[in-house]
């Protein structure tokens, strides 16, 4: 998902600042803003680099390292 408009005041309430840990690449800071939009429930990123499943709600986000889920989804 990539965000490529500002949302209307009306779709995302007012915030001052949102901090992104320094992983974070465009698609997750869009998710992550993406995730204050009212109509939106949840947002979900995988990570190309390593495999991290990260969620986003109102703003916030959790990690989920590839090890946690499971481990390599690819075994050689």
């Amino acid at each position: 998902m990539v965000r490529v408009r500002s949302p209307s005041p009306t779709e995302v309430p007012a915030v001052e600042y949102l901090e992104y840990p320094d992983w974070m690449g465009t698609k997750h800071m869009s998710a992550l803003e993406t995730s204050l939009r009212k109509k939106v429930l949840w947002a979900i990123t995988l990570s190309e680099e390593n495999g991290r499943v990260t969620t986003y709600l109102d703003g916030t986000y959790q990690d989920y390292p590839q090890e946690e889920i499971g481990g390599r989804w690819r075994p050689d």
